[in-house]
């Protein structure tokens, strides 16, 4: 057994109980008189629990000192050597084996190591790997070595045997020894002359791991001990008993509180002992020769379900500031989610320079921390000392993770943390085998991952390597892979968004040119209209010249008579009124009223330029190529499905519609009857993006206005934008000019509802309007168009 030490305190608080401690063990004295009657009939033992039933500390406190006194009547010496299997068991069974208490004494050269274990150790290790009788021939080694000392029997005891299956899950490089592990000590335990006895403490909810292994079910099954938990009366002597060894005691009624309190919750015993020890440090500093803890004290260090949050609190803050930061790093580290379905947070031990490297820090700054946390009445993490960078960092028990919030956030975001990763390291995989970049809403959520936290948390390979589906480089090519991905996609979506910007652009800029285009039409079309009123001014005057001239020349007759037959004659009321061009012009409608030419009509709504219904214009291509002029025949053909009309495609110069296909002009055509104003040799319609705009433009053919002139829209426009975009290059146009295209035209007329659907409405950016409307404009024929159009060209029948 190890030399004895003193006892501190009555109570360990979170740590579990040691084998010099037996003297304030009570409660479990029944328990471990069953303990050792499996032991001697067996040679191995299961001592099975959940987490906080007391497991570790029956077994350390209870059952090593019990066969130190020779309670198992096996005759000999008892040398112990107590492990945890970790992700390298051989190892650790190697190291125990050499520590004091066990065979060190025997195993180890007089000239070669220390008993630290550590290097010694690794012969040790080698021989239990030559096969499954390895820790047989060691024992037995040892036995010719000491044999002037008394006969000794040895006590393998495996604690947290769970992390033999947690290790495993994790893919350590050393898992796969678990099976050379188990085999060694089912094996060293049947060879009867070899007096090892093999005890191991689980978790309950590891039990069904068990079957992985040929022989350990049936081992256990018969050497099973289910702990039990303690009743009231054996929790009243754990908490009152230990207070008398050491000359005080606990107030009646703040042990039957006590009792209440934990009965139900399944960390009873790791809180009960915390509490227990914060409440007798401040019994004794009231009366240190005969303590009496109370209820007051419990209360003022946050009751039972409080105690022990409210402690860890404290030594948090205890920290100098620039070292808080660290606590959060370090517990991660050594804290992990795990479980089926439903996470359940475990301890993970790890080295201090394992937690280093995860977290981009020297291991020398973790020290305070570590220090902080472990020391004697805190007891929150331990270690083998010296602590250094080879030192093994752990939780004492999972239940400070359960009970300390700020602890159990952590954990869950580093699960998180680590659920994320997972998954971009999956589809980073399918990415190479064919799959798709990340986009949305995953692409954001794995960008932010990258990015860290508002801790200064960012993602590293060396943290990632604590999740690795595999080991070694292997683990560093993955972390590279999934971050090229996330890279990789972020360059295909910023790609994306500047062409997309860059096609917003263009729209924005086909359409300042459409604009435009209308703009000078209309100037040209004011200036011609401006010019033809001059003229017909200068014919009406020269008429009216030669009127006044007849009516000079007949006046001079003296025949009145005469006079009024030649008035009647020569001056009649048209020839007063009209000009020679009107006059002209009059006579060769009234001439061509049967050439088949289309007419104008008077509208159904005042101020449209509409066709004669049931009109057939005529069209004539000057230019284009095959297929542009196949589009406009096929794209005229969907306005005639609804309204009355016909459009006859015509090498006749008189054709009222006069289409041409100059890309430097942009899209227009006149409106309606204003075509028949326009020269025969001078286009009425021009395609300069013919795929976009030919239905558009033949709704003008047939009279039909822009949406966003449509008095009915009422649209928010944000006009300082406007006038400041399209006053500046390229269209430079006035103020003047913007509102008489877009905020004033056809304000009178009378119209059908708004559409911003309708094939009428071109696209404009949000940044035009107010409320942040985006206008995109229509690419078919909406309802309304089809109703409409209908309606303004009505049939006898509705189309079909």
């Amino acid at each position: 057994m190890p030399e004895a030490h003193e006892i501190q305190s009555p109570y360990p608080g979170l740590r579990p109980f040691e084998p010099h401690e037996a003297a304030i063990f009570f409660g479990r004295e029944r328990h471990v008189g069953r303990l050792l009657e499996i032991l001697l009939r067996e040679r191995f033992l299961a001592v099975i629990g959940p987490s906080g039933s007391g497991k570790s500390s029956l077994v350390r406190a209870g059952m090593l000192p019990a066969l130190a006194a020779g309670f198992l009547g096996t005759g000999g010496a008892w040398r112990i050597a107590v492990m945890r299997p970790g992700d390298r068991p051989l190892r650790q069974l190697a190291r125990a084996l050499v520590a004091p208490g066990a065979l060190g004494a025997e195993l180890l050269v007089e000239d070669g190591p220390t008993a630290n274990g550590n290097a010694g150790a690794l012969p040790i290790e080698a021989e239990l790997r030559r096969g499954s009788l390895g820790l047989v021939h060691l024992v037995e080694d040892a036995r010719v070595r000491a044999a002037a000392g008394p006969p000794f029997d040895l006590l393998v005891l495996v604690d947290q045997f769970e992390e033999l299956f947690r290790y495993a899950g994790q893919g350590a490089p050393q898992a796969d020894e678990s099976d050379a592990f188990v085999d060694l000590l089912l094996e060293s335990r049947s060879v009867e002359s070899a007096r090892i006895h093999v005890v191991m403490a689980m978790r309950s909810d590891f039990l069904g791991h068990c079957v992985r292994f040929l022989e350990l079910p049936e081992a256990i099954n018969r050497a099973q001990y289910l702990t039990p938990r303690l009743t009231r009366e054996q929790l009243a002597s754990a908490i009152r008993e230990p207070a008398r060894v050491f000359g005080g005691d606990v107030e009646p009624e703040l042990v039957n509180d006590v009792i209440n309190a934990v009965s139900g919750d399944p960390d009873q015993l790791p809180i009960l002992q915390h509490a227990l020890a914060r409440v007798w440090d401040a019994a004794l500093d009231r009366n240190a020769r005969a303590p009496m803890v109370s209820r007051s004290d419990l209360v003022a260090r946050g009751g039972i379900d409080g105690a022990l949050s409210r402690h860890a609190d404290e030594v948090l803050r205890s920290l100098p500031s620039p070292l808080q930061p660290l606590v959060e790093l370090l517990f991660r580290a050594v804290t992990e989610g795990g479980g089926d379905g439903e996470v359940r947070y475990v301890r993970r031990p790890r080295t201090l320079g394992q937690v280093a490297g995860a977290t981009g820090h020297a291991w020398e700054e973790f020290v305070p921390v570590v220090e902080a946390f472990a020391r004697e009445g805190v007891n929150f993490l331990s270690y083998v000392r010296p602590l250094d960078a080879g030192s093994t960092i752990d939780i004492s028990h999972e239940a400070l993770i359960r009970q300390w919030p700020r602890l159990l956030a952590w954990a869950a975001d580093e699960v998180e943390r680590a659920t994320d990763y997972r998954r971009w390291r999956n589809r980073a995989l399918e990415r190479e085998r064919g799959g798709e970049l990340l986009a949305g809403a995953d692409l954001a959520r794995a960008r932010e991952w990258l990015q860290g936290t508002a801790s200064s948390w960012t993602p590293t390979a060396e943290w990632a390597a604590r999740y690795a589906s595999r080991a070694g480089s292997g683990a560093e090519r993955d972390f590279e892979r999934t971050v090229a991905l996330i890279e990789e996609s972020g360059a295909r979506e910023r790609a994306e968004q500047e062409a997309a910007e860059h096609a917003a652009a263009q729209v924005r800029k086909n359409e300042r040119q459409r604009l435009e285009a209308e703009a000078r039409a209309a100037e040209a079309r004011a200036e011609a209209e401006r010019q033809r009123a001059e003229a017909e001014r200068q014919e009406t005057r020269l008429a009216q010249k030669r009127i006044r001239d007849l009516e000079r020349v007949i006046a001079q007759i003296p025949d009145k008579a005469k006079r009024q037959a030649l008035a009647k004659k020569y001056l009649p009321d048209s020839i007063k009124r009209l000009s020679k061009r009107q006059d002209k012009k009059l006579a060769a409608m009234l001439k061509a009223d049967d050439s088949g030419r289309a007419r104008p009509r008077v509208p159904p709504r005042p101020g449209l330029k509409l066709w004669e219904n049931g009109a057939r214009l005529r069209v004539r291509f000057l230019g284009g190529t095959a297929t542009q002029t196949a589009q406009v025949k096929q794209q005229a053909g969907e306005w005639t499905k609804y309204a009355n009309m016909e459009f006859d495609f015509v090498k006749r110069r008189d054709a009222e519609i006069r289409v041409s296909f100059d890309a430097g002009l942009g899209s227009w055509a006149y409106m309606g009857t204003d075509a028949l104003a326009i020269p025969d040799d001078q286009p009425t319609m021009n395609l300069g993006w013919i795929a976009e705009n030919v239905l558009h433009e033949l709704g003008h053919v047939l009279g039909l206005i822009h949406e966003t002139n449509n008095p009915n829209a009422d649209l928010p426009w944000n006009k300082p934008v406007v006038y400041r975009e399209l006053q500046g290059p390229p269209n430079n146009w006035s103020r003047q000019q913007i509102d008489q295209l877009l905020f004033e035209k056809y304000k009178d007329l009378e119209y059908r509802p708004y559409d911003p659907e309708s094939i009428m409405s071109y696209a404009h950016p949000s940044s035009w309007f107010t409320d942040g409307r985006e206008v995109k404009g229509g690419k078919t024929l909406s309802e309304s168009d089809k109703r409409f159009i209908a309606e303004l060209y009505p049939r006898d029948r509705p189309p079909k």
